[in-house]
């Protein structure tokens, strides 16, 4: 049964409270409850299509150069009201997913360089430290200074 110590991570939101509950000490039983959960990851997945298309857009855009909601949704060949629509269907918005970049990047800039605030909130974009060091802490509720030495301890 080595399918079983091995390690499986989805999200528990695909499960129903029974199937989350239920233990399961029957090996056939248990490969048919292991392909049902990962159908239902793989539609989980699907159901992200189109903020994964969105941040593969933004990615691809250099550092600094957030792309608007207009320019994405023109190189996905749609209107803004309709990205709109498909996003909130995944239960997300554009600015949720650039926020999301954008903290994912700092925190990059800020463990792996050597560069200080004002050079990293410049590489992102940001016309001022002070607007970077205010998102910084929206995301925290630390700043990017004490951000830094919790990593470091």
């Amino acid at each position: 049964m080595k399918h079983i110590n091995q390690p499986k991570s989805f999200p528990s939101s695909i499960l129903s409270k029974q199937e989350a509950t239920q233990v399961v000490r029957d090996e056939n039983l248990t490969k048919i409850y292991i392909q049902l959960f990962q159908q239902k990851l793989l539609i989980a997945q699907k159901k992200r299509h189109w903020t994964q298309q969105v941040t593969q857009y933004i990615l691809a855009c250099p550092i600094g150069g957030q792309p608007t909601l207009e320019e994405v949704a023109e190189k996905l060949n749609m209107t803004t009201r309709s990205l709109q629509r498909k996003l909130k269907q995944e239960n997300t918005t554009f600015l949720e997913i650039q926020n999301h970049i954008q903290f994912e990047r700092a925190k990059l800039l800020l463990g792996n360089s050597h560069l200080n605030i004002s050079e990293i909130s410049d590489l992102l974009g940001y016309a001022e430290p002070s607007v970077f060091r205010r998102a910084f802490k929206r995301w925290t509720g630390k700043s990017p200074r004490d951000f830094l030495k919790n990593m470091k301890s």
